[in-house]
């Protein structure tokens, strides 16, 4: 067997990777969930935004309706 083809065939180079496999195996599900996470980030900031607009053109509406009521 040629020096590049060796390999860590001792018992505590399979425990270490059974244990990284593992700890991969459990935080893929995780990983898969950081897009549906952030999407919803984005979406209700998106409606917050859209709900302060709503707001402030209501309250710009209110003003001028006032301000015609009170020019008759």
């Amino acid at each position: 067997m040629s020096a590049s083809a060796e390999h860590d065939d001792s018992p505590e180079a399979d425990t270490r990777f059974r244990f990284v496999r593992t700890l991969l195996a459990y935080l893929a599900p995780w990983w898969m969930l950081v897009p549906l996470i952030a999407y919803a980030v984005m979406h209700f900031q998106q409606q917050a935004q859209l709900a302060r607009v709503e707001i402030r053109e209501r309250e710009i509406l209110e003003t001028r309706s006032t301000a015609f009521e009170q020019a008759l």
